[in-house]
Formats: C-alpha cells, sequence, structure tokens
C-alpha cells in the first residue's frame, strides 16, 4: 500500500502566505546524451508527467510563500530531496539520519516557508556521493518583488541560471560498481546538463543595454570551478550562498561544491563573447576542463527613438498584432528568458502578425534594419 510522508514547518499562519505547490518525482532510468553523440545513465527528477532531466528542474519561488514539494519515488531505491541553504528545520531536510526517506513506490512532502531571497540548490542526500554524481539534484531561486536580487537590492529585466556539475562516465554507465566512492574522478563537465559543443547560443545569455541581467549560478560539481568574466561585462557579485554581500566587481569567480552567488552584469553595447568556465581537480589541481557560455548584447529598444521606423499596435496585444517593418526581412521575437523563440518573414510597410501562440510576458522583437521593439503579450 503507498504510504505518505508528511512533515510541516511554518513561520507564518499558512493563510497568509502565498501558497506554492511542486509535484515532483524521483527515477533511475534517464538516458544523457554525451557531446561525443554517446548516452549514458542518470538518476533524477522530473514533474509528475513529464520526462526526467539533468539537472532536475529548476524550481522558482515568489518570497514570502509556503512552499510544499511533493516527491513521488517510482525508483527501486530510496531517495530524499535535501533543500540545501534553505532555511528549513531539520525534519524537512531530507538528511536520511535526521530528516525521512521516501522508499520505493511510496511518496512525501517537504514544507517551508520561503522567507529569504537567493539562490539555492536542492539534491538526494542518501548515499550522497553516487546519487550525486548520478545526476540527482537542480537549483531553486526564491525571487523578491519587482525583479530586484533582494528586497533593497539591484533590479534586472531579466536573469539566466546556470548549474555547472560532473560526472565520471564509467560510474554513470555501471553505478553497481562504484565502490569504493573515492575512487570516482569526474571525466564529462557539464552546464545546465550540456558540455562543450551543446552549449550553443539557445543555451548562452543575449543581454539589452537597455537595463541589467541577472546570473544565478550554482554548482553541484566535484570540481574546482573557475568562472572568467570579460571585463566589458561588468560584473557585479551581489549575493553568496542565498544572503547578500557587499557587492564587488568580478572578473574571476571560483566555486566550490555546493556554493552559489547572484551577480548582475551591464555589457557594453554590441558586447559579444563568452564567459569561460574551468574545471579543476579538487585532488590534484589540474585544470580538467572548459566550457563556454556564449553572451550577444542585442543593444536598445529603441522605444523612442526617431530613427527607429518600426512600430507595434495594439501594444500591450493579446494576439492579432500589427507590425510597421520600416523594411522588408526577417523579423525574430526573443523571450524573456532572452532565448530566441520565433522569426517571422515581413513585407515593408503593414504586417498583421498573430502572438495569440506565446505566453504573456515582454518580448522582444528584433527588426530587419537591426531595431528592436519591446512587445507585452497580455
Amino acid at each position: 500500500m503507498k504510504k505518505s510522508i508528511i512533515l510541516f514547518l511554518t513561520f507564518a499562519p499558512l493563510s497568509l502566505l502565498a501558497q506554492v505547490t511542486f509535484d515532483l518525482y524521483s527515477g533511475m532510468d534517464g538516458s544523457l546524451m554525451l557531446d561525443n553523440g554517446a548516452s549514458t545513465n542518470f538518476w533524477g527528477y522530473g514533474y509528475v508527467g513529464t520526462e526526467m532531466s539533468l539537472p532536475a528542474p529548476f524550481l522558482n519561488i515568489p518570497l514570502n510563500s509556503a512552499v510544499t514539494i511533493n516527491m513521488t519515488n517510482i525508483s527501486p531505491e530510496a531517495h530524499t530531496i535535501h533543500l540545501h541553504g534553505l532555511d528549513v528545520n531539520q525534519a524537512n531536510d531530507g538528511v536520511p539520519q535526521t530528516s525521512f526517506m521516501i522508499p520505493p513506490n511510496e511518496s512525501g512532502s517537504y514544507v517551508f516557508n520561503a522567507n529569504y531571497s537567493g539562490t539555492y540548490l536542492y539534491h538526494c542526500h542518501v548515499t550522497t556521493t553516487l546519487h550525486l554524481t548520478m545526476g540527482m539534484y537542480g537549483m531553486i531561486t526564491v525571487n523578491a518583488p519587482n525583479n530586484k536580487l533582494y528586497p533593497g537590492g539591484p533590479g534586472y529585466i531579466q536573469e539566466f541560471k546556470f548549474l555547472t556539475s560532473d560526472l565520471d562516465v564509467s560510474v554513470n554507465n555501471a553505478p553497481a560498481l562504484a565502490y569504493p566512492f573515492h575512487t570516482i574522478r569526474p571525466d564529462y563537465f557539464m552546464i545546465n546538463g550540456l558540455s562543450n559543443t551543446q552549449i550553443t547560443s539557445d543555451q548562452g545569455i543575449n543581454t539589452f543595454s537597455e537595463g541589467a541581467t541577472a546570473l544565478r549560478i550554482g554548482s553541484m560539481a566535484y570540481s574546482r570551478v573557475v568562472y572568467h568574466f570579460p571585463a566589458e561585462l561588468n560584473a557585479v557579485a551581489h549575493m553568496s550562498d542565498g544572503r547578500p554581500i557587499p557587492a564587488f566587481n568580478v572578473s574571476e569567480l571560483e566555486v566550490y561544491p555546493g556554493e552559489r552567488f547572484s551577480l548582475i552584469i551591464n555589457p557594453l553595447i554590441g558586447f559579444s563573447e563568452a564567459i569561460s568556465v574551468e574545471y579543476y581537480s579538487m585532488i590534484t589541481g589540474e585544470l580538467l576542463a572548459t566550457n563556454f557560455i556564449p553572451v550577444n548584447d542585442l543593444g536598445v529598444y529603441n522605444l523612442n527613438n526617431d530613427l527607429n521606423q518600426n512600430s507595434i499596435f495594439p501594444n500591450p496585444s493579446n494576439g492579432l498584432t500589427k507590425v510597421f517593418s520600416s523594411r522588408r526581412g526577417k523579423m525574430v521575437l526573443i523571450a524573456p528568458t532572452g532565448r530566441m523563440v520565433q522569426d517571422y518573414n515581413l513585407r515593408e510597410g503593414d504586417n498583421s502578425i498573430d502572438f495569440s501562440n506565446i505566453p504573456s510576458g515582454i518580448y522582444v522583437l528584433r527588426m530587419p534594419d537591426g531595431c528592436t521593439l519591446k512587445l507585452i503579450r497580455e
């Protein structure tokens, strides 16, 4: 018979807080496509009703919410969710010896109040060394209102999240032969589950000179990770391990296993380069690998620029929209995350475009003449 384990922690009456619930499951049957075209096994988490992912789903939580994370274990081994860095009580912390494990074919819930904004992690704390290298980890962000890193802190118009990790391919290929754990030597290195040539411009950062961009950085790697930020990014660190710190300019940032940082970047107009991410052995200090995060500044919105002869009406739009283009060519729709998600062929003059198939939010349209317009989709 299926059992449920529920432990509660509250700092304020639940009725006074926004309620946020996540329904996850844990599994041990994932397949990860490697950069060389081969595949290996991974264990992890997924939203109920969707495929498991590596890393696990990134969970976004509004500040001062009452949070419930439900987890159903459909795998043949016990698992937990350890809420790394979050302010929870011991019973909800996901450490088996002091909290609880969720056995196979059972479910449990972790309940807490999100009282501090910042960047956090979660992972399985059963046989931690093995379960981490197999892929059981994800990121949690607790978001302050009004696009601030923390109440009263610096603002931003968009944010990107990067979780570094690594694995020993031989262990993931045959986890039953992984003992003893001190012999594990990472030889595959990832950012958000991707490595090397898998990290394309679609997984990079698109910025706009009109506003700042926030970076949420965390590491679940067994390696020491070093980020190198080009000076043109004007990178400034504002938070460490879920708390504000005295801001400092960043050109090089070391991130050790389990650490998290929140940064703001303001690239020079037209900047197009990459952030390099290096992985060093924690045992020998040897440089093992380097990945690159592409950064591309798309310029300013030009909303009030007399040279911008493009226009959108109505804006905000709830679907069918008239777009006036100064020239013929391709218009690119850029999502709130900065990803280019769709393009349209425009003629010079008026064009009727149906945006009813895109979710609500603030988008950018890069026009054929290079100018950019802000689109608000209701």
